[in-house]
């Protein structure tokens, strides 16, 4: 073991040995991270624990059990904080870390719930009845549902990110957004997570169009449950050229005689919209 000068740096130092599991080598690389005491290992954001276990050579290959230990012991910290009370490591041991890891589990059980309550909260459009005419409110309405809805990721980013166009924003625009519409724009859409989300959103839209005239839509990505594949093709269907022209025809059939060319006008201009 390395000399100490400060005794709080030795302390955690022995506690990650000791009650984590790390190795001398792990213990001296998070201390070469400059995380010295334990008030400094509970400022550690998620995002920075992710980075320092994940994408670290030295604890890549950690046992997930050890991992959980860590997480238990920056957790127990964390909670020592937010309660005021006083911080000693030499509390920490095997029986506390162990007490820790099960109300973690616990908790995260719990939340996992309260998340599945809340979505069931969530009322969806009604369905689509595949008509030209009906697309765009019902387009508004199910992307406003979605919206509403966390995706499996950690921090939970809406759904929305799932079917959206990157060609809407600009990166100038992109850096004006702020919370949950940045995030919606800054998932990446590839991985575990987006592969999880991409399948549920494809089984809300066979929620939605299953009896309409837009199933047919759906049944190329029947199989790969590819949501943001099936929501393109509905944009291209209701969205593409062939699908404008042939409500410019519809609306002209139905105004130029009833309303007038002014009122012509008026409608396919909406349309074109």
């Amino acid at each position: 073991m390395d000399n100490f000068d400060d005794p709080e740096d030795q302390l955690l130092a022995n506690t990650l040995i000791n009650v984590v599991g790390l190795s001398l080598q792990q213990t001296n690389f998070i201390r070469n991270q400059g995380i010295r005491s334990a008030t400094l290992l509970a400022r550690l954001d998620d995002e920075s624990f992710k980075e320092i276990m994940y994408d670290r050579p030295t604890l890549s290959n950690v046992m997930i059990t050890t991992r959980m230990r860590l997480r238990a012991l920056r957790n127990w910290i964390q909670m020592k904080k937010t309660t005021h009370d006083e911080i000693d490591l030499e509390d920490f041991d095997n029986e506390m870390c162990d007490a820790t890891q099960d109300q973690m589990a616990k908790s995260s059980s719990m939340k996992g719930d309260s998340k599945r309550t809340s979505q069931k909260d969530v009322k969806p459009p009604e369905k689509f009845s595949g008509k030209v005419r009906a697309w765009k409110p019902w387009k508004a309405e199910f992307e406003a549902y979605l919206a509403q809805i966390g995706g499996s990721n950690p921090d939970e980013t809406p759904l929305l990110y799932v079917i959206r166009n990157d060609e809407d924003i600009s990166p100038d625009e992109l850096e004006l957004l702020e919370g949950q519409m940045r995030k919606v724009y800054e998932a990446p859409l590839h991985g575990e997570h987006y592969m999880r989300d991409n399948f549920q959103v494809y089984q809300k839209l066979r929620a939605l169009l299953t009896g309409g005239l837009a199933e047919t839509y759906l049944t190329d990505y029947e199989k790969s449950g590819d949501g943001r594949g099936a929501w393109q093709e509905l944009l291209v269907e209701y969205e593409g050229e062939d699908a404008k022209n042939t409500a410019i025809t519809s609306a002209r059939n139905d105004t130029s005689l009833l309303l007038g060319e002014e009122h012509e006008k008026l409608v396919i201009r909406s349309i074109l919209s």
